[in-house]
């Protein structure tokens, strides 16, 4: 389906056919020799490695935004578990990722409960909305990209780096609940808008 009015516009739909439905039980179609376990181990263990490293941090930094301890031993045999359960269901393997991570917090959330609304609305989406994210045109990705970054981006400490070493910086209120960051005043000027101190963000 294309977006109506921009028939050219390329959109998520383009990238690949969405799921309509749950995946089902594959068992891996692979001899279970040494010579598999040889091909795969090292690459297996650099994933497992990288994954558990990255979810370790990023618990921890939540941990130490949120000043709740979280037990990381739980969370690394979750995620190995998670992983084996999912493989048979033609899933990737995954770890906990520091940038969803740190929206979430930055978004309010405190408990697990984030974390599973997030899981079942992302579900809803491929099993009822599929169609309409397919329609999605890839610039409108961008701009949630930009915002994201926006969201994780220290902005104040930004601009203050770049004043102590000289650069033009020039920071104003923007409406009720916005601040405008003027970064250069050449041909190359940055923009940042982030949300206000004391806004509800």
């Amino acid at each position: 389906k294309r977006v109506p009015y921009f028939p050219d516009v390329p959109t998520v739909g383009d990238q690949g056919k969405l799921p309509h439905s749950l995946p089902s039980l594959v068992v891996p179609h692979v001899p279970l020799t040494v010579e598999t376990l040889r091909i795969i181990a090292p690459y297996a263990l650099a994933m497992a490695v990288v994954g558990l490293l990255e979810s370790l941090m990023t618990a921890k930094l939540v941990d130490d935004i949120t000043e709740v301890r979280s037990d990381k031993t739980r969370e690394a045999w979750g995620q190995g578990s998670a992983n084996i359960v999912t493989s048979f269901f033609g899933g990737m393997g995954g770890c906990a990722m520091i940038g969803q991570s740190m929206i979430n917090v930055k978004s309010g959330g405190r408990t697990r409960l984030s974390g599973i609304s997030a899981a079942l609305f992302l579900l809803a989406f491929i099993l009822v909305g599929s169609s309409l994210i397919e329609q999605i045109p890839l610039a409108a990705l961008v701009g949630v990209g930009l915002y994201v970054r926006l969201r994780l981006t220290e902005t104040p400490l930004f601009a203050a780096a770049l004043a102590r070493e000289g650069v033009p910086v020039a920071t104003g209120r923007f409406g009720a609940d916005m601040e405008v960051t003027i970064v250069g005043d050449g041909p190359v000027t940055i923009v940042l808008d982030v949300p206000a101190v004391g806004s509800s963000a």
